[in-house]
């Protein structure tokens, strides 16, 4: 495969679904003269300016419509990495800016027609009327196929009216695809379906710097299993809000998924905060005022696979910091903060033999003002540095969704001075938190000063 020269650009005020392909000349060659012979050669166009690496666009009747140009034959002739179907007096365009993700011939870009090392990138916010399913695989060798934002600052909304998802894989199929600098909302009547983005089995994705829902157009879920199983996604930086369940909208099937979130933020869900499975693990994540717990941790049919939770934070929601339900495997919970939550800090439903404690790991843990309590009663035994119980808040702001830690006695003081020492190095697992020191970086400093920017 030729590689492009750059993304495949979508501007819906600026662009042109009638005669641009997204990729080559800023101002766009087209016509509509365009023939085929069921070969990967196109003639009858023009290439002045074009080079190997532009994508090329002709309105065929059937089959594909973009490919890229692996070479420039003449100033009429270009051959392609594809081949195209037999056809004459055809639409084509070459460079320019397409509008909408939505026309009919550029949702082939994300289906049929999409390649390894694809870059699809929207400079304004985009519509959807309907599911796109991706069925193309990426792959480490020629690249994702990356669908983002323009811009890593801003996060253009990506709006479906349907009470559907966005994003649908295939089976076995939709692998290697990456979500980026984007915000998913659904303004169609909420139901189980308006998920953002639905994985089958064997899917696996990389989801950035994404903010999913708001306050008007609400998603049930962020991310779903539509039908199988085995799906394996990392997510970071990401922002969940206003869920009607939260960023995992699945449960029971989610057992066989592996996934890491790092970095991200979930609150003001109708539900929990994350649900988290056996195989999975959450790295410097915020679960604050959702309805559910901050952080549930499912119970699965396997006892076997680990999950674990790793310098997390749960605040003020309406049940546990973190619940730990009866079938749920090996856990670890470590160098987490669980403040203000209207159950326990950390509960676990049973004692029953498939989550004795044998199998868990609980050190390090920092308390304060949960209603229930630090712990339920059936957790009895901890790690080598046990708990840490607070006497004041910790945070320097959390109801304005400032999460740095203060200096406060019993608080945000004790939490910096905390030291855990392996073999001969002294580290502080709750300076990620105090930016003056600029261990949070730059990821989780915008994490925990309120968000993503919208």
């Amino acid at each position: 495969m030729t590689t492009p020269n750059g993304a495949i650009v979508f501007n819906a005020s600026t662009g042109d679904d009638n005669a641009a392909s997204g990729l080559g000349p800023a101002i766009a060659q087209t016509g509509s003269g365009a023939s085929t012979d069921g070969t990967a050669v196109v003639t009858g166009i023009t290439t002045t300016g074009v080079s190997a690496g532009d994508l090329l666009w002709v309105q065929t009747a059937s089959g594909r419509q973009f490919s890229i140009i692996a070479s420039v034959d003449s100033g009429t002739q270009v051959t392609c990495d594809d081949t195209f179907v037999l056809g004459s007096g055809q639409t084509w365009a070459i460079g320019g800016k397409r509008a909408t993700w939505d026309n009919s011939d550029s949702r082939l870009l994300f289906t049929a027609n999409a390649k390894a090392g694809f870059i699809i990138e929207t400079e304004t916010d985009q519509t959807l009327t309907s599911s796109i399913t991706y069925s193309t695989n990426g792959n480490n060798s020629s690249g994702f196929i990356h669908i983002r934002g323009a811009s890593t600052a801003t996060h253009p909304v990506i709006l479906q009216t349907a009470s559907s998802g966005h994003f649908q894989g295939v089976n076995n199929v939709s692998a290697g695809w990456s979500f980026t600098n984007l915000k998913f909302t659904n303004s169609g009547t909420t139901t189980s379906n308006t998920v953002a983005i639905s994985f089958r089995s064997d899917n696996r994705h990389i989801v950035t710097n994404c903010i999913f829902g708001d306050a008007t157009n609400t998603l049930y879920g962020a991310l779903s299993i539509y039908t199988g199983g085995g799906a394996h996604f990392v997510v970071a930086d990401c922002e969940f809000q206003y869920l009607v369940r939260g960023p995992y909208s699945n449960t029971g099937i989610a057992a066989t998924r592996d996934a890491t979130y790092t970095n991200c933020i979930s609150h003001d869900n109708g539900d929990f905060g994350f649900n988290v499975c056996s195989g999975e693990s959450l790295i410097n994540c915020i679960a604050y005022d959702n309805t559910g717990p901050g952080f549930l941790l499912e119970s699965v049919s396997s006892t076997t696979a680990g999950s674990a939770l790793a310098n997390c934070i749960a605040y003020n929601n309406t049940g546990d910091g973190i619940q730990i339900e009866s079938i749920h495997g090996s856990t670890t919970i470590k160098n987490c903060i669980l403040v203000s939550n209207g159950g326990y800090g950390i509960e676990k439903d049973t004692a029953s033999a498939d989550v004795t404690l044998t199998y868990n790991y609980f050190d390090n843990n920092a308390f304060y003002g949960n209603t229930s309590g630090e712990v339920s009663a059936n957790i009895t035994t901890l790690g080598p540095n046990g708990h840490i119980t607070l006497t004041a808040d910790p945070f320097t702001d959390a109801a304005a969704d400032d999460f740095t830690i203060n200096e406060t006695s019993g608080g945000g003081a004790d939490l910096r001075t905390t030291a855990v020492t392996l073999g001969s190095t002294e580290t502080r697992p709750f300076r990620w938190l105090d930016t003056s020191t600029g261990g949070g970086g730059a990821g989780s400093s915008r994490l925990i000063n309120g968000g993503l920017v919208d």
